[in-house]
């Protein structure tokens, strides 16, 4: 797994979003190559996530909006 945090979140912070969005995400297949885009509001801000199913391992990246 690789973290992309482009925001001034701790990465205690960024775990609690990840946990929530593995939580609450319907199941769905994985392949290589998938991308997935999600907003969320934290801390009365919105921040973008995209994740992206790599080859080898799966990139998550953390920007404001």
């Amino acid at each position: 797994m690789k973290i992309i945090n482009n925001t001034d979140l701790s990465y205690e912070q960024i775990g609690e979003v990840m946990d929530f969005i593995i939580k609450t995400s319907e199941v769905d297949t994985q392949y290589y190559g998938k991308k997935e885009r999600l907003k969320v509001n934290r801390l009365s801000k919105v921040i973008k996530i995209q994740i992206r199913y790599l080859k080898r391992y799966v990139e998550w990246g953390f920007d404001y909006e």
